[in-house]
């Protein structure tokens, strides 16, 4: 995934989504939620095959969810991408992330992966690979793989550019991570735009004290 794609992915999926825009900041009001949404950030009607979206039975019973959702994100098509945008993130700041990934789902250097905006309109990635992995003790119903949970930290963070105004083009290098505990976020996705048959599956996805299991 290109530079312009991957910035064109915050401007779509999150800007648009959110309607964080311009140079106004202020503090969040709310609380934080997720939002599983696709989005073409080549331009055009989403492709086809594109999921994004809690499904039943597919996840873990844990953090109170007898009904075992877990959360689909696939890519459709060469342009399609499957995301997981957090809304309520602008002003707070940021110091815990991360998430289960089921077993048969790829966990890799570019997918699924965190994009991180700062105050400053400073860029970050964590791909999934980079987190801490230990196996997950959440049940799953019978037959579903288990789950393996990823812990990520300062070391886990890829510095990407610095954003102009609009956050629509890189302008230049983004500055050193600041560190979990004093990063204040604009905004906060989860991406997913390699091509996989039967998708990738998240659970128990986590943000500073809050948990995502189910819709």
């Amino acid at each position: 995934m290109g530079i312009k794609r991957r910035v064109a992915v915050i401007a779509i999926a999150t800007l648009g989504l959110t309607g964080i825009a311009g140079p106004a900041f202020a503090g969040t009001s709310g609380r934080i939620a997720l939002k599983p949404v696709v989005v073409n950030p080549c331009g055009g009607a989403v492709e086809s095959g594109a999921v994004a979206q809690w499904e039943q039975g597919t996840g873990m019973n844990s953090n109170n969810d007898p009904e075992y959702f877990g959360l689909h994100l696939r890519p459709g098509g060469s342009c399609t991408i499957a995301s997981a945008t957090f809304t309520n993130v602008k002003g707070v700041v940021l110091s815990k992330l991360g998430f289960s990934v089921r077993d048969d789902t790829p966990c890799s250097g570019g997918n699924p992966r965190w994009h991180i905006t700062t105050r400053s309109r400073d860029f970050y990635e964590i791909a999934c690979a980079a987190g801490v992995a230990e196996p997950d003790s959440g049940q799953t119903l019978p037959g579903v793989p288990p789950f393996t949970k990823y812990t990520f930290n300062d070391a886990s963070v890829t510095p990407f550019c610095h954003l102009n105004r609009d956050m629509t083009d890189c302008t230049g290098d983004a500055a050193p991570w600041p560190g979990f505990g004093r990063a204040e976020m604009r905004t906060l996705d989860i991406i997913v735009d390699t091509a996989s048959p039967e998708g990738f599956y998240l659970d128990d996805i986590r943000v500073n004290r809050s948990i995502f299991s189910k819709p």
